[in-house]
């Protein structure tokens, strides 16, 4: 992440694929790392299929500071 902020990369996309749940570790990881990438005048976006994650996303109020879509061209049209 800090490499491609550096080479100028500012719409950053995690792609949790088809996963379908998430431990508080990774959302904690997630959060954080757009924090940074905001920081540095970014955007860290983060893509999933699974419809209970994204919802996890809304109640944990995650989507809020992270946007969350079901495909990379969404996330990435953002």
């Amino acid at each position: 992440m800090d490499l491609a902020l550096r080479l100028g990369h500012r719409c950053l996309v995690v792609d949790l694929g088809e996963r379908e749940s998430a431990e508080a570790d990774l959302l904690a990881v997630l959060h954080r790392s757009g924090q940074r990438v905001r920081w540095a005048g970014g955007r860290l976006a983060v893509v999933c299929a699974d419809s209970g994650l994204r919802r996890l996303f809304e109640v944990t109020l995650l989507s809020n500071s992270l946007p969350v879509y079901e495909t990379r061209e969404e996330a990435f049209a953002g």
